[in-house]
């Protein structure tokens, strides 16, 4: 029987995540995460400022609703020991979540016309055994960490310092997007390594 996970995200905008999911013997769905294997915090808008004691200077299709369900998803899952994967709005709220903060604007990580930015990170942890000491990553964002949160370890960094991975127990997050990543470092990995280190 295949392993479920449990995306949470705008279902219309999810194709390539329950792509990425499916290549590597997932199943998935958008409801009823109790019979979820595992969780996947997706893409989106930014995360409320509040939730890390700020005022909005800059954010964007802020969404509290969805940030106080995702902080409910990551305690369930946490507390039942479920292994999550989050995706850039996911690993940023992940970090608010673990108490940190967001720097709420970057320059140099959005998308240029429609299409991600590519940058080369230093990469270290899982990543680094999974692609080596460097690799070169996709971007489509303007939010980043800030603080890095309570016991979270960084897997990745940019070559302007901003974060782009990280991990604990049961969770691994990424700044940039695995499920769209092609070339020498290659985003299928991480949702085979995904599968293996949990479910094989």
């Amino acid at each position: 029987m295949k392993p479920i996970v449990y995306l949470s995200g705008e279902k219309t905008k999810c194709g390539r995540y329950r792509s990425a999911f499916y290549s590597v013997g997932f199943d998935v769905t958008f409801s009823r995460y109790d019979q979820a294997d595992a969780l996947c915090l997706c893409g989106g808008g930014d995360v409320a400022p509040c939730l890390y004691g700020e005022v909005s200077l800059c954010a964007r299709d802020v969404d509290i609703e969805r940030d106080g369900k995702e902080f409910f998803l990551l305690r369930k899952f946490l507390e039942s020991d479920r292994p999550i994967m989050a995706i850039c709005r996911g690993m940023q709220l992940v970090n608010v979540y673990f108490g940190g903060s967001l720097i709420q604007n970057v320059c140099g990580h959005s998308q240029i016309n429609g299409s991600d930015a590519y940058h080369p990170v230093k990469l270290y942890g899982s990543l680094k055994n999974l692609y080596g000491d460097c690799g070169c990553v996709n971007s489509a964002h303007h939010q980043a960490i800030g603080r890095l949160g309570y016991g979270l370890n960084v897997t990745a960094v940019s070559a302007d310092g901003i974060i782009e991975g990280f991990e604990r127990k049961n969770v691994c997050a990424y700044q940039f997007h695995p499920e769209r990543l092609r070339g020498k470092t290659d985003g299928g990995k991480i949702f085979a390594k995904f599968y293996y280190d949990n479910f094989y």
